[in-house]
């Protein structure tokens, strides 16, 4: 079954320009994980979609804490979520990891954090 979500984005800076994006992603498959990361400093595996990340059209991460303790390992990547990532297109999401699964988060911080990841994909 095909999936036809679509994405909006819009960025608004007072008293400057406002952009505006709206574009559809023709997926057949999604995946949405929302998860608790301990806040014990130790790594923490979610796993969104089967291997080969080849596959990924869209990743959406957000999260209760931007304050920069929480970090994410996609592939050989790690960087801290200190905003929300919104990361759309095959190429550019595969450049990150050729397999994105799974995503290993670590808090640092003083308290729990809620994470939700949702991914787009192509049948595999």
């Amino acid at each position: 079954m095909a999936i036809n979500a679509s994405a909006n984005l819009a960025v608004q800076i007072p008293s400057g320009p406002t952009f505006s994006l709206a574009w559809n992603v023709n997926a057949d498959a999604y995946d949405r994980a929302t998860v608790t990361i301990a806040h014990d400093g130790n790594p923490h595996d979610v796993e969104l979609q089967p291997s080969g990340g080849d596959h990924v059209l869209l990743l959406v991460m957000t999260s209760t804490d931007y304050s920069g303790t929480l970090t994410a390992k996609l592939g050989s990547e790690t960087f801290h979520v200190g905003s929300p990532q919104i990361i759309s297109g095959s190429d550019i999401v595969n450049a990150i990891s050729a397999t994105p699964n799974p995503i290993t988060f670590t808090n640092t911080g003083a308290a729990d954090v809620v994470v939700d990841v949702l991914v787009l994909r192509k049948a595999t």
